[in-house]
């Protein structure tokens, strides 16, 4: 049976215009995941603009120029939440309020891997499609 013993967060940096995934990182919810995340993420995004929901970690991640925290209810975090609906349809783990859990944090990041490179690229493929249209 599955435990909150041992909780991992899933640090997610999806694009704001095509939802696709930047980078990703598992852990606790502490700035060395936080940090893993942001350095997953290409430098050329880096440089860019961040919309969070206003973690206060954020603030030691995030450069304050680029940094807009999004307040509750403003719609604002709405890519980022049906990208994690997605994520919980596809991978098992996730699912709320169920007997699945990742009992190796190996096994969770794998999957992950998996699901987010898959649609990364079923994402690019009919951005391409609608281009040579």
């Amino acid at each position: 049976m599955g435990t909150k013993k041992n909780p991992q967060w899933i640090w997610l940096a999806w694009s704001y215009q095509t939802t696709q995934v930047l980078g990703f990182a598992v852990g606790p919810r502490d700035l060395s995941t936080g940090q893993a995340m942001w350095d997953s993420i290409p430098a050329g995004y880096r440089r860019k603009q961040v919309y969070t929901d206003g973690l206060l970690l954020y603030e030691e991640l995030i450069p304050w120029n680029q940094h807009w925290v999004c307040p509750k209810g403003s719609g604002d975090t709405c890519i980022a939440e049906g990208c994690n609906n997605y994520l919980r349809h596809r991978v098992s783990y996730l699912v709320r309020k169920s007997m699945s859990f990742a009992r190796n944090v190996d096994w969770l990041k794998r999957r992950l891997l998996w699901v987010l490179f898959a649609r990364n690229e079923r994402i690019k493929t009919k951005a391409l499609k609608k281009q040579s249209k």
